[in-house]
C-alpha cells in the first residue's frame, strides 16, 4: 500500500513564506536590540538607588542578587513583548 504523498507547496509560496518568517525575526530582534539596554540601564540605577537608600542595612550580595533576578524578569518580559510585537508565532 502506498503513503500518501504531501501536497506540493509552490516554490514561489514557500520562498514568499521564508522571507515573511525572516522579516519577522528581524523586527522582533530589531525590537528587542533597542530597548534591552535603556530598560536594563534603568533598573540598574533603580536598584543602585536602593542601595544608596540604605547602605548599612542591605548587604551588596542581597542588592545583586535583586538586580540579576530583574534583568532575567527584564529581558524574558521584553523578548515576549518583541515576539508580539513582530506578530511571531
Amino acid at each position: 500500500m502506498r503513503r500518501p504523498e504531501k501536497q506540493a507547496v509552490h516554490p514561489v509560496r514557500a520562498l514568499q513564506q521564508k522571507l515573511d518568517d525572516e522579516l519577522k525575526r528581524q523586527a522582533r530582534e530589531r525590537y528587542f536590540a533597542w530597548r534591552i539596554v535603556p530598560l536594563l540601564a534603568i533598573w540598574a540605577v533603580l536598584v543602585a538607588a536602593f542601595k544608596a537608600a540604605a547602605p548599612i542595612i542591605i548587604e551588596t550580595g542581597v542588592v545583586l542578587t535583586i538586580y540579576c533576578a530583574g534583568a532575567v524578569v527584564c529581558v524574558v518580559g521584553l523578548a515576549r513583548q518583541a515576539r508580539v510585537h513582530s506578530g511571531a508565532r
